[in-house]
């Protein structure tokens, strides 16, 4: 993934549910991702995360996407268009649309 951020590629990446992340902004120690609280508005939308051993600075965004009925897959992304943890949006296009948990469960059935 750090690969992909240098050569400024997006990417939509599967993590395994045990993979740690804060998602806190270092309130908090790091937790599984499957263990982080998701309010209704974050399930709707994303929660930025910090994954464990990467660099301070970089935060991607976390979204739950269900699968089927009883799975549901944690994946992260560097997408720039994706609406931030807080109701805030980063810079995006007006020709683009805000990346939704939706278009993420769309990009991530390619695999």
């Amino acid at each position: 993934m750090l690969h992909l951020i240098s050569e400024k590629k997006i990417f939509y990446c599967p993590l395994k549910s045990n993979r740690s992340a804060d998602g806190t902004q270092g309130k908090e120690k790091y937790k599984a991702v499957n263990s982080l609280e998701w309010s209704l508005a974050t399930l709707e939308t994303v929660k930025t995360v910090k994954i464990k051993g990467f660099p301070a600075l970089v935060r991607l965004q976390l979204f739950q996407v269900i699968i089927s009925n009883n799975k549901v897959e944690c994946v992260v992304t560097n997408a720039p268009n994706v609406a931030k943890t807080g109701g805030t949006i980063a810079q995006i296009a007006e020709s683009e649309a805000v990346l939704t948990t939706k278009e993420v469960r769309k990009q991530t059935a390619f695999r």
